[in-house]
């Protein structure tokens, strides 16, 4: 597998896109593969990219979705 593409549990957990300030979720996205998240990321228009401060991505896929732990 590419360090890019999905693995199945990566894929059918969404990622969330979240205000800290404000403390909202602005937006939440199908499946946590870094293309997607590097398509957000580019989608805005310059002046709202720009107000972006910090990217953090949890790449961590050892507990399956719904793991209680």
């Amino acid at each position: 597998m590419l360090p890019d593409e999905p693995s199945t549990a990566a894929a059918a957990s969404p990622s969330r896109v979240s205000d800290l300030d404000r403390k909202r979720v602005v937006e939440v996205l199908d499946g946590r593969s870094r293309r997607r998240v590097e398509r957000y990321l580019r989608a805005p228009p310059e002046q709202r990219r720009r107000a972006i401060e910090v990217v953090s991505i949890d790449p961590d896929e050892a507990l399956p979705p719904g793991d209680p732990q």
